[in-house]
């Protein structure tokens, strides 16, 4: 593949059909400042990278890339600020889907997850010629926020913060808990007398 000449800025819309037959590689950065507003509610400041590299295949289109960026979070045992480092790697295939398929501004096909490969690209729909940067690369950083984030891998077993929270009162015990989960739920209606 011949070496690809680089540019300062890129777009972030990308129409497909314009995409040469040698594919495109496109970069994005905190610095070039394409993507800074569409990425400003989930990172922030935190400076960012993405590449992006379309390759054309026929109908279909090859997407291929990176990003790598950090994210503010709080840890889910103690509950310190930390930043949790992104990096997410993509290997789809784009699909310009005929106008038929959708009704409403919804796709009538089905898209079930026991199609779905593992060591295979996935198959994205677009409805149009027409990509969008800013919402791919979005949405691949919200796929790849932690859902419990941890100040360090130590965390789940020993947490100096998670005690500290626990003697300050900020946060309960896992044992107080537990002991609340068992309770009965209907122990509050034992009090309450109805009018008959």
């Amino acid at each position: 593949m011949p070496i690809m000449a680089k540019k300062n800025h890129y777009p972030t819309r990308l129409f497909l059909s314009e995409i040469p037959e040698d594919g495109a590689l496109y970069t994005y950065s905190k610095e070039s400042g394409e993507l800074n507003d569409a990425l400003k509610d989930l990172i922030g400041d935190h400076p960012y990278t993405v590449e992006i590299q379309i390759q054309p295949m026929g109908d279909v289109f090859k997407l291929t890339g990176q990003v790598t960026t950090k994210m503010d979070q709080i840890c889910s045992r103690c509950a310190i600020e930390l930043q949790e480092p992104i990096h997410c790697e993509f290997d789809e295939l784009l699909m310009v889907d005929d106008p038929s398929h959708y009704k409403n501004g919804s796709q009538s096909r089905g898209h079930y997850s026991s199609e779905f490969k593992e060591n295979e690209p996935f198959c994205h729909y677009v409805k149009s010629d027409e990509f969008n940067v800013e919402e791919f690369i979005h949405e691949m950083i919200a796929i790849n926020e932690p859902l419990r984030p941890l100040g360090r891998p130590e965390c789940e077993i020993s947490c100096e913060n998670y005690n500290k929270a626990i003697e300050k009162g900020w946060i309960s015990s896992e044992n107080e808990q537990m002991s609340q989960d068992r309770q009965n739920p209907f122990s509050a209606l034992k009090g309450m007398k109805l009018n008959s």
